[in-house]
């Protein structure tokens, strides 16, 4: 698995692309903009409970 956080997924080897599960979520960066922090710090939350659930066995599932 491999998660890309800012949007530099271009930049990344053509092998960590093609894995099973790549996602590239394109937030800002917030090195230049530290009153930003808070909402980015709050979307990678939301984002992490998300593909946790998604990649949880569904119930029943053998």
């Amino acid at each position: 698995m491999v998660i890309s956080l800012c949007g530099c997924g271009v930049n990344l080897p053509t092998e960590w692309v093609l894995r099973e599960y790549f996602s590239d979520w394109q937030l800002d960066d917030p090195a230049e903009q530290p009153e930003i922090f808070p909402r980015v710090r709050d979307e990678i939350k939301e984002r992490v409970e998300a593909l946790i659930v998604k990649l949880s066995p569904k119930e029943g599932a053998i």
